[in-house]
């Protein structure tokens, strides 16, 4: 089952999320693909905070999954 977007929305968990995002990914061999797909669950809320990024963080899936997890979202 792939994951759905995230949202940043009331009663979706982030942490929860991310994990699920990141087994799907290696299960599937996404690797290379990781921050591309990354960017098209990020949707609302969570799609606001992600165009906000630098250029420099976005340029990465390890910088973009850094300042993910230092977000707080309404949970």
């Amino acid at each position: 089952m792939a994951p759905s977007q995230f949202k940043g929305k009331t009663g979706q968990n982030a942490e929860d999320w991310l994990r699920h995002f990141e087994n799907n990914c290696a299960y599937r061999g996404l690797d290379e693909k990781k921050l591309a797909i990354f960017k098209v669950l990020m949707t609302a809320l969570a799609g606001d905070w992600l165009v906000a990024l630098t250029d420099d963080i976005l340029a990465q899936y390890d910088r973009v999954k850094a300042a993910n997890e230092s977000r707080i979202y309404v949970i």
